[in-house]
């Protein structure tokens, strides 16, 4: 009897496994024709993404997040350099406090 419920166990956890990671497929795919449509506005494109699925996925959210890092830095750098300019000014102009 144990090994009866073993071997059906294993046959459940392996449905399972097959089922979860055709879903993740599915999911990949069509995130990925989404975004590629979003970006190109082609069919032909959202196809060939859509095959790459999660790797054209991972690959479009890791250039959209560098971009926000970069453009991050950006900002921050220029708030910090205009408020050393208005430092200096104030140091030139002798208005310092």
């Amino acid at each position: 009897m144990d090994r009866m419920l073993k071997g059906l166990d294993k046959k459940i956890l392996m449905d399972f496994f097959h089922i979860t990671i055709s879903r993740l497929v599915v999911i990949g795919t069509t995130l990925a024709a989404l975004i590629s449509w979003r970006e190109n506005a082609s069919i032909l494109w959202s196809i060939v993404h859509g095959v790459l699925g999660w790797i054209y996925v991972f690959y479009i959210t890791s250039n959209w997040i560098l971009f926000s890092l970069l453009l991050s830095y950006l900002i921050i750098g220029l708030y910090k350099a205009i408020g050393l300019y208005l430092k200096v000014k104030k140091v030139v102009n002798g208005t310092e406090d």
